[in-house]
C-alpha cells in the first residue's frame, strides 16, 4: 500500500471520472513518480526517499531499472519486468548511475580511470606545457587506432581515431596507416 505521507517517491494519487475519484497507487517496482512512473534518473526525488519493497532477484534487484554489473565497470543491465539485458558501454567509458561516463568523471571504486584503461599519465605539474590546450596524448600499445589523453586532473581518457585512420604519435593527430610505422597494415587483416 502507497504510504503518502512519509514521502514515498513510486506512490501518486489517481484521478478517475467525473466525480474526481481518487485512488492511491504505485509505480511498477524500479518506477519512480514525476508525471509518470518514470526512471530515478530522470525524476527528482528529493523529500520523498521511500520506496515499496523490491521485488526483483537476481542482477534484476528491482523489476526495473538500469543497475551496474558487479564485475565489469563498462556493463549494466537493463532491467524491465523482471528480465535483464546487459548491456556495454562505448570503449574507455565505465557505468554510472544510469549513464556511461568517462572514469574520471564516474569516480567510482573499483572503476577508476588507471585501473579500468591499464594506463597511468605522468606526473602533470601547473608548468607542464600541455600540447593540446587540455591534455597531453600517449599511444595505446596494443591498438594503432587509439591513444591516451592525459587531462589536467592527472587521470587518463581514451580517445580514438576516426575509421579509417590510426594514432601518430609523433605528431599526436590521426593520420594515415601508411604515414605511421607499424601500423600500416591496421586495416588490411579485416578485408
Amino acid at each position: 500500500m502507497a504510504d503518502f505521507s512519509s514521502g514515498q517517491c513510486d506512490a501518486y494519487i489517481r484521478c478517475e471520472g467525473m466525480s474526481g475519484e481518487m485512488s492511491f497507487e504505485l509505480c511498477e517496482d524500479g518506477l519512480v513518480y514525476g508525471d509518470l512512473c518514470d526512471m530515478p534518473q530522470r525524476v527528482n526525488c528529493t523529500g520523498r526517499d521511500r520506496l515499496q519493497p523490491p521485488k526483483g532477484s537476481g542482477n534484476c534487484p528491482r523489476l526495473n531499472g538500469l543497475y551496474a554489473h558487479m564485475e565489469f565497470c563498462d556493463q549494466y543491465y537493463y532491467c524491465r519486468m523482471g528480465i535483464p539485458l546487459l548491456i556495454t558501454c562505448p570503449a574507455g567509458l565505465v557505468y554510472d548511475t544510469g549513464v556511461c561516463e568517462f572514469p574520471d568523471e564516474a569516480q567510482r571504486p573499483g572503476c577508476m580511470p588507471e585501473e579500468v584503461l591499464g594506463f597511468v599519465c605522468p606526473s602533470i605539474t601547473n608548468t607542464t606545457q600541455l600540447t593540446f590546450g587540455d591534455h597531453l596524448r600517449f599511444p595505446k600499445k596494443d591498438d594503432c587506432r587509439y591513444f591516451f589523453k592525459c587531462l589536467k586532473n592527472g587521470y587518463p581518457r581514451l580517445g580514438g581515431c576516426e575509421y579509417g585512420n590510426v594514432f601518430n604519435p609523433i605528431n599526436g593527430s590521426c593520420d594515415i596507416p601508411k604515414n605511421v610505422k607499424g601500423c600500416e597494415k591496421y586495416y588490411d587483416e579485416e578485408e
